[in-house]
């Protein structure tokens, strides 16, 4: 039982390592211009429909949608692990993802926001789980980029 210590020790250290206090802003932001042949009206309906397609299933806030000026901001969760997945805490980040529609291009911003962890800290990622995340936002911007462009 005792040899099971300095392995529970080293698990808990390597989990409160794998998070930082800040991060710099390069890496909570993400940006992607979308060029395509839609007017401002018709990207800003695909825009709708693919973030309902896209966030079906999660936490979502619609803060602001304003189809005149062709803005959508909405604020889901992403999940993030402390350690890695397999010892890790699991983690969740609130992001904003904003969403500009003009006549013949679109631009998608994602910002990542600061974790609360169980002592009521804000605490962000590490470099290995932010390029996790930001792998996932290119996807994402990806996946627009098709539904407008098709």
């Amino acid at each position: 039982m005792k040899h099971f210590a300095p392995i529970i020790c080293a698990l808990f250290l390597f989990g409160c390592a794998a998070a930082r206090n800040s991060v710099a802003d390069e890496e909570k932001t993400y940006t992607a211009v979308i060029p395509h042949t839609k007017s401002k009206t018709i990207a800003y309906q695909i825009s709708e429909i693919w973030l309902a397609e896209t966030y079906v299933s999660e936490k979502t806030i619609s803060d602001l949608k304003q189809p005149d000026n062709g803005l959508i901001i909405i604020k889901p969760i992403t999940t993030w692990y402390a350690g890695g997945e397999a010892f890790g805490a699991k983690l969740d980040s609130p992001i904003m993802v904003k969403i500009v529609n003009q006549d013949n291009q679109t631009t998608l911003f994602f910002t990542l926001y600061a974790a609360t962890n169980q002592y009521n800290m804000k605490v962000w990622p590490a470099e290995s789980e932010v390029v996790k995340i930001k792998a996932h936002w290119s996807e994402l911007a990806d996946s627009l980029k098709f539904a407008l462009t098709k």
